[in-house]
């Protein structure tokens, strides 16, 4: 399985109002969206993420997962120009820039309190203990995340501001390798605060040049013109 998929959050949906014909249109178009949607949808009745609705069923509903009122996609006969309103029949091309927008709506609310969260529970500096493994990856922003942890202990506000990412995306991430074993509290105690520039560390100091032939050729020349003490 791509690895993409793997690493995907999974979001569930409901279906209401809607004809048998309708729900088992809607189901199959799902499955065969599945690897081209941003998130992975499944049907979930219970507590969904998302309603998808006819256009006389009342909108109020008990909050889902997290407090949060589900969001809502309706399909019609007539759908004007209603924002999360699709047309019936239902095209698949329609329905799958829907879920990515309403998946991203969905994703960014649920993960809005995890960087607070996550740095009142890792106050100190983290650092990546190993490469993490293919499932953990699957896109290019957490492999540009994880390639700035294997350089130095980071901070999360610092992992956000190097790296362009959400808030959210960064906040998952991190939470998904702390559950693996891979990240702990660096050793040292010190990262690059968000405010440091790229060639600095966190006291502002500029790091120290790394060893290699040259510095060792140079090393051994001072030796040897160096005079013997007696």
């Amino acid at each position: 399985m791509h690895p993409a998929v793997i690493s995907r959050p999974t979001l569930g949906f409901t279906l209401e109002g809607l004809s048998d014909r309708e729900e088992t249109l809607f189901k199959a178009i799902v499955r065969l969206l599945d690897h081209r949607t941003l998130q992975r949808w499944v049907y979930r009745p219970a507590s969904p993420d998302l309603r998808v609705v006819a256009d006389d069923v009342p909108r109020p509903m008990p909050a889902g997962e997290g407090g949060a009122q589900p969001l809502v996609l309706t399909l019609s006969t007539q759908p004007g120009s209603r924002p999360h309103c699709l047309a019936l029949p239902l095209r698949a091309d329609g329905l799958e820039a829907e879920l990515n927008i309403l998946g991203e709506q969905r994703i960014g609310a649920r993960n809005a309190a995890l960087p607070h969260q996550a740095t009142e529970a890792q106050p100190a500096p983290m650092k990546l203990l190993r490469w993490p493994a293919p499932e953990l990856l699957g896109t290019p922003e957490r492999l540009k995340l994880a390639a700035l942890m294997v350089k130095r202990p980071f901070t999360t506000d610092w992992l956000q501001q190097r790296s362009d990412a959400a808030p959210g995306t960064c906040a998952l991430f991190i939470a998904e390798l702390k559950e693996a074993g891979l990240l702990a509290e660096a050793e040292d105690g010190r990262a690059v605060s968000a405010a440091a520039p790229a060639n600095q560390d966190a006291a502002g100091r500029l790091p120290p040049a790394r060893s290699g032939l040259l510095a060792r050729i140079r090393h051994r020349l001072d030796l040897l013109v160096r005079p013997s003490s007696t």
